[in-house]
């Protein structure tokens, strides 16, 4: 399942680039890089790299938001998109 999402995400990266694409491939990247292992524990350790990179990045996941998919699954493959999480507000 994480790898039907990732490609998902890279080809929606390829096909229409924003901001939160862009951000959450680069954290799925780096969390892949940090545990490319198979199991199901593996894809726990790399949803919850993904969520936490992408909080560092401003966004905040919120599985209440109307774009956030109800049927994916676990939690887990909820965190890799970015349809679940809020974009960063203006900062002053």
């Amino acid at each position: 399942m994480i790898k039907e999402i990732s490609f998902g995400l890279l080809l929606l990266a390829a096909t229409a680039p924003t901001k939160a694409t862009t951000d959450s491939v680069d954290c799925f990247g780096k969390a892949v890089e940090r545990n490319p292992g198979e199991t199901e524990s593996d894809d726990i350790s790399r949803a919850a790299f993904v969520q936490i990179c992408m909080e560092s990045k401003g966004y905040k996941f919120n599985i209440a938001l109307p774009s956030c998919p109800r049927s994916v699954g676990p939690i887990r493959y909820l965190q890799i998109t970015t349809l679940c999480y809020e974009p960063p507000r203006n900062r002053r």
